[in-house]
């Protein structure tokens, strides 16, 4: 966009926009169902790792970690585009689980209704791969790292949705006693 350009918007064009405008048009300006699956192994020490991956930041320059996933395409179900995006951007296949969580991200331009899922990998955490988002080109590419974190060092992580640095070690351990359970509202 050029300077007489970016002049001419106004105050209520760019509102709730993210530093640098670097949420991607795909996303952009309508309802988007996306899953995401939480895969989780034991560690040598005994201990729990979840695998994340790392997005470009989208409302400001810091990055953020947050469990494979992704938008359904229009005639999956819910499971077939988690296994689809699971593999998109990890290598893995994965057998979907039970359903865990529920949210709803709303901050204009994005709206989102996200379902997260217990999933199992046929493979070891450690065999992951980054992939990449087929809808956006090379250049605005948004994946940028892949890691198994321990469930104890989520809190030393930027992690969306933020709620998962309080509950999603305690319900992993405790065998999510509550069933799905509805995380609400996040603006």
């Amino acid at each position: 966009m050029s300077d007489a350009d970016a002049s001419s918007r106004t105050a209520a064009d760019t509102a709730g926009e993210p530093v640098g405008g670097a949420i991607p048009a795909a996303f952009r300006d309508r309802v988007r169902v996306r899953v995401g699956a939480l895969l989780t192994e034991r560690s040598a020490d005994g201990g729990t790792r979840v695998l994340l991956v790392e997005h470009s930041g989208l409302w400001d320059e810091h990055p953020f970690w947050t469990p494979p996933g992704g938008g359904v395409e229009p005639g999956e179900s819910l499971a077939e585009a988690l296994r689809r995006e699971v593999l998109e951007e990890t290598g893995l296949a994965v057998t979907v689980g039970p359903m865990r969580y529920v949210l709803d991200f709303v901050r204009a331009p994005l709206h989102a209704v996200s379902v997260y899922f217990e999933c199992d990998p046929a493979a070891p955490l450690a065999s992951a791969v980054l992939g990449s988002d087929p809808e956006l080109a090379d250049a605005a590419q948004i994946l940028r790292d892949l890691r198994a974190v321990s469930l104890n060092d989520l809190g030393s992580v930027r992690v969306y949705p933020e709620i998962f640095h309080d509950r999603l070690a305690d319900d992993v351990a405790a065998g999510f006693p509550d069933g799905t359970v509805y995380l609400g509202t996040f603006r």
